[in-house]
């Protein structure tokens, strides 16, 4: 029994098909403009960029963006940006086979145009083979398990922070802004991202990563469709 939710949550919520995480495009979208404002690159003061502690309407900027959904929210958003399923506890990470076969979600529709401001996201077209999991029920190894993907208050965090660091060639220090994300509060690497020592990521990278994946339009288009 088991397996048949791991199989379900996959299929269903997970990664077993593009329209899955392409419904999550929006929260992308929100990620990235709420990460920008924070940093003071998105119109608004920001908190972190040297900009003081309120935005443009002398208002103090917020310190902190909380949604809160069910499972069906949060599974597919962070199938898309490719951070299931999660590492075991205590590993530095995720293995490379987990991470190569469930990060793929990201990847193939950066590639594909599917996010962007005015991409057409592609929905995914009928299997023409009899369904075969990626995983099998005998399988105690498997990484794909609904207890440690969705369990009870399952959560997704993208933090924000500014760092310190020292400048080539001994100039000093210079400031620069990081993203680490946590998936029920275990730190989880984000694709297609240069990683530091805490698994950070670089503003920029982010946004390199990120904005791909972002469109504010694609859940009532997809699901429009007729």
């Amino acid at each position: 029994m088991e397996w048949v939710e791991d199989v379900r949550l996959f299929e269903v919520h997970g990664p077993g098909s593009e329209i899955n995480y392409q419904i999550a495009s929006p929260l992308a979208a929100d990620l990235r403009d709420t990460m920008l404002a924070a940093a003071g690159g998105g119109g608004g003061g920001g908190w972190l960029g040297g900009h003081g502690d309120s935005d443009d309407d002398g208002k103090a900027a917020p310190h902190a963006r909380m949604l809160f959904a069910h499972a069906e929210t949060v599974v597919p958003a962070a199938a898309l940006l490719g951070l299931l399923p999660p590492p075991l506890r205590g590993s530095s990470g995720g293995g490379k086979a987990a991470s190569d076969a469930f990060s793929m979600p990201a990847r193939r529709l950066a590639a594909g145009g599917g996010g962007g401001s005015g991409g057409s996201a592609r929905v995914g077209a009928p299997r023409d083979e009899p369904y075969a999991p990626p995983f099998g029920p005998d399988d105690a190894e498997r990484p794909w398990r609904a207890g440690r993907v969705s369990p009870y208050g399952a959560n997704l965090a993208a933090v924000l922070y500014r760092a310190r660091r020292s400048a080539a060639g001994g100039g000093g220090l210079r400031s620069e802004f990081l993203v680490r994300f946590a998936y029920n509060e275990q730190v989880v690497r984000l694709p297609g991202c240069s990683d530091g020592a805490g698994l950070e990521c670089g503003l920029e990278d982010f946004l390199r990563v990120v904005s791909p994946l972002a469109d504010s339009g694609a859940f009532e288009r997809i699901c429009t469709q007729g």
